[in-house]
């Protein structure tokens, strides 16, 4: 590829009297004729004064170029060829591609040296930008010469070498995603079903299209149906072909590494698997011949089936209770959110009584009215008739209610439950923060009980609202999917939490303890026979919130001695083992003046126990802050602040006096006179730019090909 050529063009003064009236821009051609680049761009921006004033911006933009200040030399001819005119523009324009090319040129070998394909690819994409602005530059030369079609054409090509590399990029991660997961079949199964649905919601939103909007539309969802078909044949594939067989280890000797045959019982469960993966894609098949002739009614019937299908193979491998479970809130709340704004068509804007009174059920109200409707409009039906749609939709929760109906949880295994654990340990000892705890047998049972009889009730709830919705009856059908819903999320609530980490209960301490604060001033302005419950319910507060802080305080030691102690197991991450137990002591202090607000509060001394809650938030923040390290820059920003308080007072001695007047005005003009004076400046420097193009013998023009 030939190079990109580049253009200097250099206004220099005439000699006499003309470079006399201009010392600035005389200075700067001589030192850039000198090589001292950054030093005449300097001389050229030293001064404001009209004269000139462009000719030696675009000589300080081509003094930033030569420097290697690319960023500078483009804000410069930028500049330059928004105001000037002629020539001087057209220059601007050429250089200011040029500086753009080699901006990208830059962009482009620096992401040739990294090994990280998303770095890479993020970098490739800024230089992309770079050439693409270059491309638009050269363009906007006017009248285009030899130079310019030839860099413009150089631009073009390195662009596209740019975009080809990206898209190598992304196909190799496609692949790669695609093969990590063919490992999970699963979850790829349960992918597969999701961009059926997908398919399937659009295809019906085109049927109420016409014309050019459904070619387009069926043409689009016919390629994404192949993509998705071909996925599902590859995880077919790899299901059918077993991994080559390797050679029996010897006598006592352990297994050699690499995939293994599946035996006989995973054969026969994969060729079942196998079997539904086969009438998805016969499925799929359907669904591109039917977007093909633009029946999208047909298509969307077949995309269905294809969902079916994805779901019966999935469920001969194990699944995931917690991703299903999550699924089904997922869905059956925004089917919930259309069946309601159905009903308030059909009752005249007024949806069916939900459940609950007082603040809370207001409290859901609202946010049902600002931020669940607009969301529910995107796939609400307009009728009783398009509500039919939502039955395939409702299918799926009574599908994965059904599986949650089966549910079997296995216990931890006996290494992982240890002696005498808390109900909060991780699961094995040193695991991640966030890891689930161990369950026994008894635990396992116990949760694999409740999750079957939140599943039947789910099963039984979401049943009925399919039905209902089959029946193009979608008011009936909301308050079975609101069962379904609690159902749902009952089970949800059942499934073990992994324990949180001190950091995020000392988040919730602090906002908790600022409310408290808020509640003491609070009593002041209650009736007598009022504050009194008020107060022994916020006194109980306090001390439900003081258990919590010495909870937090008991595991940062415990971090802060396992950190410590060599033979202890290693200290999950988060702050090192000294802040750790720097930020136990800040805890116990407030811990104490958490309880010490409550028995204040007790005697009805409010005074003295908002005194204590201010002090234990300040004290849990600190601690907060030792945790997450930012108490060291606190430190540093206060001694600043304080070497910087002499030279600030000092100086405001020195400050002029505001007047009085316009003490309280953000603005001293009012938005009629500033526009005003806006529009009097552009008038006078539309007058002083064109001066410096009328006399054409005040410059010359030196260009250096």
């Amino acid at each position: 590829m030939r190079p990109c050529w580049t253009r200097t063009l250099l206004l220099v003064a005439l000699a006499g009297a003309a470079a006399a009236a201009d010392p600035a821009l005389r200075r700067g051609n001589d030192a850039f004729h000198e090589g001292k680049f950054e030093e005449a761009a300097s001389i050229y921006e030293s001064e404001e004064t009209d004269a000139d004033l462009l000719v030696r911006r675009f000589n300080a933009g081509v003094s930033w170029e030569k420097a290697g200040s690319i960023d500078k030399a483009l804000e410069r001819f930028e500049e330059v060829s928004a105001k000037a005119e002629g020539e001087l523009r057209s220059a601007s324009f050429y250089n200011a591609g040029h500086a753009s090319f080699q901006k990208g040129r830059a962009l482009g070998e620096a992401a040739d040296a990294l090994e990280d394909s998303d770095e890479k690819a993020k970098k490739l994409a800024e230089a992309g930008k770079a050439f693409h602005s270059a491309i638009q530059f050269f363009r906007s030369v006017d009248p285009p010469d030899a130079s310019t079609v030839h860099n413009l054409a150089v631009a073009k090509t390195a662009l596209r070498s740019v975009l080809d590399q990206i898209a190598r990029i992304e196909a190799e991660k496609k692949k790669k995603s695609e093969d990590d997961a063919l490992k999970s079949p699963a979850q790829l199964l349960g992918a597969l079903a999701d961009k059926e649905r997908v398919h399937r919601a659009a295809s019906r939103a085109l049927a109420k299209e016409a014309g050019r909007n459904i070619r387009l539309g069926a043409r689009r969802l016919r390629k994404s149906t192949e993509e998705n078909r071909a996925l599902a044949e590859r995880l077919q594939h790899s299901l059918t072909a077993p991994p080559p067989a390797t050679p029996p280890p010897a006598a006592g000797a352990p297994a050699p590494p690499g995939p293994q045959p599946p035996s006989a019982e995973e054969k026969e469960r994969n060729d079942k698997a196998t079997a539904a993966i086969g009438r998805a894609i016969e499925a799929q098949k359907d669904a591109e011949i039917a977007h093909g002739k633009l029946d999208v009614l047909a298509a969307a019937a077949a995309h269905s089936r294809a969902v079916t299908e994805l779901r019966a193979a999935q469920e001969f491998f194990p699944l995931d209770v917690a991703h299903v479970i999550q699924e089904g809130v997922g869905r059956q709340e925004r089917l919930n959110e259309g069946m309601e704004s159905i009903a308030k068509a059909a009752t005249g804007g007024v949806a069916p009584e939900t459940k609950g009174s007082g603040v809370g059920k207001m409290l859901v109200d609202a946010l049902k009215d600002k931020v669940l409707l607009p969301l529910a409009k995107l796939v609400s039906p307009a009728s009783f008739d398009d509500a039919r749609v939502l039955a395939d939709d409702e299918d799926d929760v009574v599908w994965g209610s059904n599986i949650l109906s089966q549910a079997e949880i296995p216990p931890s295994p006996a290494e992982a439950q240890g002696s005498g654990a808390s109900p909060h340990a991780p699961t094995q000892p040193g695991a991640a923060p966030g890891t689930p705890p161990a369950l026994s047998p008894e635990k396992a049972k116990e949760l694999s009980e409740g999750l079957r009889a939140a599943g039947k009730d789910a099963h039984d709830a979401s049943t009925r609202a399919r039905d209902a919705l089959a029946a193009a009856h979608p008011v009936e059908a909301l308050p079975a999917g609101r069962d379904a819903l609690a159902a749902l999320r009952r089970a949800a609530d059942l499934l073990p939490k992994p324990p949180r980490p001190p950091e995020e209960r000392l988040r919730e301490l602090i906002v908790k303890q600022k409310q408290a604060q808020a509640a003491v001033d609070g009593l002041k302005d209650l009736a007598d026979d009022a504050r009194t419950p008020a107060r022994t319910e916020l006194e109980a507060s306090q001390r439900k919130d003081g258990k919590e802080a010495g909870e937090v305080a008991t595991e940062l030691e415990s971090r802060a001695q396992g950190g410590n102690d060599a033979a202890a197991q290693p200290a999950p991450q988060g702050a090192p083992p000294e802040k750790a137990a720097e930020a136990a002591k800040k805890v116990r202090e407030g811990q104490e003046k958490v309880f010490t607000s409550a028995e204040l509060l007790a005697k009805d001394q409010r005074e003295d126990a908002r005194t204590a809650v201010e002090r234990d938030v300040a004290l849990f923040e600190e601690a907060l802050a030792l945790l997450s390290g930012k108490q060291g820059e606190k430190k540093d920003q206060q001694q600043d602040s304080k070497q910087e308080q002499p030279q600030e007072q000092g100086a405001k001695k020195n400050e002029p006096k505001k007047s009085p007047n316009n003490a309280d005005k953000p603005y001293a003009l009012s938005p009629r006179d500033a526009r005003l004076k806006q529009q009097e400046m552009d008038r006078k420097r539309r007058e002083e730019e064109s001066k410096l193009f009328s006399p054409p013998s005040g410059m010359t023009v030196e260009r250096d090909w």
